[in-house]
């Protein structure tokens, strides 16, 4: 059973996400700031009583400390959850887009769900580098040093007989539209900045 005191510090944790929602609503989010989906306030809340107050709490919280619900992107860029994105029109290797994504800020894009995989797979039918590879490795990894856990794959798991580099075929189906490809190919790319 929980404590008065530590059920008092969830209910402020929860009332100091809701006073920010408010406070968005009246500040609306233009086409180039990020709005926070309010079904996933309470299920994105951890753990703040115990650093802010020495208590166990059993919510979990991202949203609570951060002062700006709203965050701009930069002109070219897209919003999407909490992301900018920038779809290049020049087309280069797979390192040549990633050093000039981040020139721009950013790095390729970290594709983590199917709303930022559908987001990005609704373009021009054209074909984007994306921060995926498994050079030197036979793991796909993220170009931050994550492994890759959920995938889009229109090859049985990226198995190719070429290619350490991914790319995203916006021509092809949400949930089966990444490719393996040769590193040295040129294609556009995707570069995301959080």
């Amino acid at each position: 059973m929980q404590s008065e005191k530590t059920v008092q510090v969830e209910l402020e944790e929860i009332a100091t996400v809701e006073e920010q929602i408010e406070t968005e609503e009246t500040t609306p989010c233009t086409a180039q700031h990020k709005r926070i989906d309010e079904e996933n306030v309470y299920s994105s809340l951890t753990n703040p009583a115990e650093d802010l107050y020495g208590l166990p709490s059993n919510t979990r919280y991202n949203t609570v400390n951060k002062v700006n619900l709203c965050i701009e992107c930069d002109n070219g860029w897209r919003r999407f959850e909490n992301s900018c994105y920038f779809l290049s029109e020049d087309r280069l290797t797979w390192q040549k887009s990633r050093e000039q994504c981040q020139k721009k800020g950013g790095d390729l894009a970290i594709i983590t769900n199917q709303h930022v995989q559908e987001f990005l797979s609704n373009e021009d039918g054209l074909h984007y580098w994306i921060g995926l590879s498994h050079k030197g490795t036979s793991e796909w990894m993220w170009v931050n040093n994550t492994v890759l856990t959920v995938s889009y794959w229109n090859t049985p798991a990226g198995k190719s007989y070429f290619g350490e580099c991914g790319l995203i075929a916006t021509n092809e189906p949400a949930e089966a539209s990444w490719q393996p490809a040769y590193c040295k190919l040129y294609s556009q790319y995707i570069c995301q900045k959080i």
